[in-house]
């Protein structure tokens, strides 16, 4: 009889676990322009380097048999060290932090919360229950480095944003902006803020939270670690800008009707 009480529990909790993640995730990586182009000259000058999607990434130095990250360290040719890396994602002591996941671990969070490490108050994420589409955008201070525009209130996600406002049946859509919280949007003008700071970790906590069916991230690819690609990868998630054409504001502009088709289904 205990048996049969524990497999039932465990058969609820699994259910609300796979429930809780949404059937699809997208995350868009805004890059430079210059990145594109840097990785296509690395490709010139050496095809075999760009077989590691980590050399696609900003400031990665080519050196040896791989390159240099000033955040990841050196980083081999994935076709020459054909290596499982799930033991070191897992291992806490051995992933690359940043500010932010050191100030995330000195709070003990409520699984129902979510807390802004500058003011200690915590935030539910304010979505619609099993909205069928929900967009989340960065508005973290890394944002100006691929986001500006000299027009206040006048960038490329608020385009994005407005081009799929205008293109989806009203209430088929939610869409959310963080840096270190997660709130609805409210003016449009806040979608090209670039204040705070932001953190995968607290990310991917938010992403396992959410009940929408499908999910679109717009961050920059300063965001994109080891940690965060695998699992990414793990949930089959759908990824732009890590490659070598890279994905500039442009393209995330004119990616609105494809997020359109989206909530249109």
């Amino acid at each position: 009889m205990n048996m049969i009480i524990l497999s039932t529990l465990i058969s609820i909790f699994c259910s609300a676990y796979v429930f809780a993640t949404p059937k699809d995730v997208e995350v868009w990586f805004l890059t430079l322009e210059t990145d594109s182009k840097m990785s296509m000259l690395l490709k010139m000058i050496n095809p075999e380097m760009i077989s590691s999607k980590k050399y696609v990434l900003r400031d990665c130095i080519p050196m040896g048999d791989g390159c240099f990250h000033p955040q990841d360290g050196y980083i081999e040719d994935e076709s020459k060290k054909k290596k499982v890396v799930d033991e070191v994602v897992n291992d806490k002591d051995l992933n690359p932090k940043t500010i932010n996941s050191a100030d995330v671990d000195l709070i003990k969070c409520d699984k129902d919360n979510y807390f802004d490490i500058f003011c200690g108050k915590a935030q539910k994420i304010n979505t619609k229950s099993g909205t069928d589409l929900e967009i989340w955008i960065d508005i973290s201070a890394s944002l100006k480095q691929y986001d500006f525009s000299k027009e206040a209130g006048f960038c490329k996600r608020r385009m994005f944003i407005e081009k799929v406002i205008n293109g989806c049946p009203k209430e088929s859509v939610n869409i959310s902006v963080f840096n270190t919280s997660i709130k609805e949007l409210g003016s449009l003008d806040t979608v090209c803020d670039t204040h705070g700071m932001n953190d995968s970790d607290r990310l991917i906590g938010w992403i396992e939270n959410s009940n929408s069916k499908k999910l679109v991230i717009i961050t920059d690819i300063d965001e994109y670690n080891l940690k965060f690609g695998n699992y990414l990868n793990s949930i089959h998630a759908k990824i732009k800008g890590d490659k070598p054409a890279g994905f500039t504001g442009k393209d995330l502009e004119d990616g609105s009707q494809e997020v359109i088709s989206y909530c249109k289904k």
